[in-house]
């Protein structure tokens, strides 16, 4: 889902548009949920939060809320 760089992280190219983004990540947000990954997932609700790059650019994938 990602590419790990030395100075920044990147989505992978490999996901191309907005709703395979979304599902990929959906799937991992998902997985770290059902782990106890992180505190914050524990506030899963269902609502969708678009990420953009900067607020006047289409959105390159939706999450959950409680991962922004």
């Amino acid at each position: 889902l990602f590419q790990i760089h030395p100075n920044y992280v990147q989505l992978n190219p490999a996901y191309r548009g907005y709703a395979e983004r979304s599902a990929r990540i959906d799937e991992v947000l998902r997985e770290w949920k059902a782990n106890d990954k992180f505190v914050t997932l524990g506030g899963w609700r269902e609502e969708r939060y678009e990420v953009r790059a900067q607020f006047n650019t289409p959105p390159l994938l939706e999450m959950d809320r409680s991962a922004t």
